[in-house]
């Protein structure tokens, strides 16, 4: 691991810079396959100085070998230079500068390890054991300061802090506006800690300072009576992690050099990708193709060795060949509309002669949707744990064969050909593309939709098809 505080090459710029508070363990929020490891710097702080001494000590261990490059910061992070004590918690990693709420003391989740399942009673995590005194700091001042070993700007933070998320956002604000692409924000739906802002908070922050909400990447839901089994049905939405991602609307070239601008781009394709966000990262990549003849000789150069960028290439490609099937658009169906509106829809003109059209694909022979045996089992051992553990025991290139052979057991083509009626499924040549590079549960996602909308979309016929792509509103 590299201790040194001297700052890195501006090179560094066209790596992926990720920053993360609250890094106890080495755990990030921005995971990669191993293919991309090398593209990232990890800037990781924690404010637990046996934590970190432990950290330290643990460089080997199988979490840090997945960083691989790295800097520890003893740093307590907040919205500005303050005094502060840190609620060391019998779970240490409920440690917060808040106090724990007492009131969350009667909740409990339910959590599966391994083939057990266990009650987690925040009675027990949330006890305080012992208080350190430290000092807290923004980010901002940290930047101006020089005191962080990357000068690039982050394109990714990430923070686990126990409640006082918004604290250290707001003391993160220029850092922020600066390029973060990606956030991702522990969120709280009830309040685990006393006076601590929840998700709508953090969401408001988000939006104010030109960031969409994307979704949850983990969440926990918690229950205020613990029923016993038999008598357990949905519980509460309690906590987990928000991720944020960059507007598009502000990224523009009024307010950014082309040369940054592309760059910024494609990290936010790439980021979107690494969390199965596939269109927005496809959206990002239609606004970086302009750009790309007025981009400097050495910006390509810089970006050429990087993994992320020899994807996206790839990705870039498979768009420019993808067949322009879509579902039809629904527009407004006649009874939505008011009176005297005297348009239609493709909804109103073709629905019951689709449906019938669908019907006799389906009569002439298997539903292209519904694997053959043979096929189904082969792609349930790829994605099964099993299967993923086998292949993350192999090298990378080694696992991309394994992964290349099962597909084609499950299916002898991954052209992106029309699915014939008697055919088993296939894979089409992007999700090929995403399980080669590691992205199998976007792999998954994307097959998932095409199958269910595919065999309809290809039952239509031509005129159909050229009515719905684009419909709108239209004279009757």
């Amino acid at each position: 691991m590299t201790e040194s505080m001297s700052r890195i090459s501006e090179s560094t710029s066209f790596k992926l810079v990720a920053h993360h508070i609250g890094a106890r363990g080495y755990g990030v929020s921005f995971n990669l396959p191993e293919t991309f490891r090398g593209d990232v710097v990890h800037v990781l702080y924690e404010a637990d100085a046996d934590a970190v001494q432990s950290m330290q000590s643990q460089h080997e261990s199988a979490h840090a070998k997945m960083l691989s490059e790295k800097y520890v910061l003893p740093f307590c992070m907040g919205r500005r230079y303050a005094s502060a004590q840190l609620n060391i918690t019998a779970n240490s990693y409920a440690s917060s500068l808040l106090p724990p709420n007492p009131a969350f003391f009667a909740y409990y989740c339910e959590i599966p390890i391994d083939a057990a399942t266990y009650d987690v009673t925040y009675r027990d995590m949330l006890e305080v054991v012992r208080t350190v005194d430290l000092e807290v700091h923004a980010l901002d001042d940290l930047f101006a300061a020089g005191r962080i070993p990357v000068p690039a700007t982050p394109d990714f933070l990430s923070l686990d802090t126990q409640g006082y998320e918004l604290e250290i956002l707001e003391g993160a604000k220029q850092t922020i506006a600066d390029g973060v692409l990606g956030i991702v924000s522990e969120v709280e739906m009830i309040p685990m800690y006393s006076g601590q802002p929840l998700l709508g908070d953090i969401l408001n922050f988000a939006t104010a300072n030109g960031f969409l909400f994307a979704g949850f990447t983990t969440m926990f839901s918690v229950s205020p009576h613990r029923a016993p089994i038999g008598m357990r049905g949905k519980a509460l939405p309690g906590f987990g992690d928000a991720l944020f991602l960059r507007n598009l609307d502000t990224l523009s070239e009024d307010r950014i050099a082309p040369d940054r601008l592309y760059v910024m781009l494609l990290k936010l394709a790439f980021i979107a990708t690494s969390f199965s966000l596939i269109e927005y990262a496809l959206a990002a990549l239609e606004r970086a193709k302009p750009l790309r003849d007025r981009v400097a000789r050495a910006t390509l150069e810089g970006l050429q060795p990087r993994k992320y960028f020899q994807f996206l290439e790839h990705m870039g490609t498979m768009v420019d060949e993808a067949e322009p099937h879509y579902p039809p658009v629904h527009s407004v169906p006649d009874d939505s509309r008011p009176a005297g509106d005297r348009r239609t829809s493709w909804y109103d003109k073709h629905h019951q002669a689709a449906l019938r059209r669908y019907a006799e694909s389906r009569a002439e022979g298997a539903n292209p949707a519904e694997p053959v045996a043979r096929s189904d089992a082969i792609t349930a051992l790829g994605q099964s744990n099993f299967g993923r553990v086998i292949v993350g025991w192999l090298p990378d290139r080694a696992a991309r064969a394994l992964r290349r052979r099962l597909r084609a057991f499950a299916s002898p083509s991954v052209s992106a050909a029309p699915v014939s009626a008697s055919a088993a499924p296939t894979y089409s040549r992007f999700e090929a593309l995403l399980d080669d590079w590691g992205f199998a549960g976007a792999m998954h996602l994307v097959r998932e939709r095409r199958l269910a909308v595919e065999p309809f979309v290809r039952s239509l016929d031509e005129s159909m098809r050229a009515d719905g792509a684009h419909a709108h509103l239209a004279r009757r």
